[in-house]
């Protein structure tokens, strides 16, 4: 946290910062390959060994075991014996409905698309457009799935079905 902190007086770093802050203010909300600039923006100043975050690999920081937990009406159930084994929450977890595949590769499928699903999710609930790879419908994480069923307000992604106006959120 002191290198942090220390780094944002360091001239480079505040010169990486604005350049940042103004590409970010001249692309449209929602970008697809905005992140991809940031690690040739921070090559410039050389700072891609200090900026970790513009590398993909680095954004999944904890991931458990695979363990049961469901929902019976407003209460989460989980078996205590077989809790994560990791010190963070996660950043994905699966939540999905029971569901039975054909075939090992309908269960990846169905397991990515509501991963991206879940990413949809991030962006809406940020109130930006969602990339266009993650112009998807069904549902993300359970709590994002029922707050589009109960407001009016959002738009209902959580059904493959309905009709989105990707333009805006």
């Amino acid at each position: 946290m002191a290198e942090l902190a220390t780094s944002l007086t360091d001239e480079d770093v505040i010169a990486y910062l604005q350049d940042a802050a103004e590409l970010l203010e001249s692309e449209p909300t929602g970008s697809v390959g905005l992140l991809e600039k940031f690690p040739s923006l921070a090559e410039e100043y050389d700072l891609e060994g200090f900026i970790d975050e513009t590398d993909p690999e680095q954004w999944i920081r904890a991931t458990p075991t695979v363990y049961p937990r469901w929902r019976i009406g407003k209460g989460i159930h989980q078996d205590p014996d077989q809790l994560p084994d990791i010190d963070d929450d996660p950043d994905c977890r699966l939540e999905i409905v029971p569901y039975d595949p054909d075939s090992i590769e309908d269960l990846q499928e169905y397991v990515v698309q509501h991963i991206k699903c879940q990413i949809r999710d991030c962006f809406v609930h940020m109130g930006m457009v969602p990339p266009e790879p993650f112009h998807v419908q069904g549902p993300g994480a359970d709590i994002n799935t029922m707050q589009f069923q109960r407001y009016d307000f959002l738009q209902p992604y959580h059904d493959p079905d309905a009709d989105i106006d990707w333009e805006s959120v």
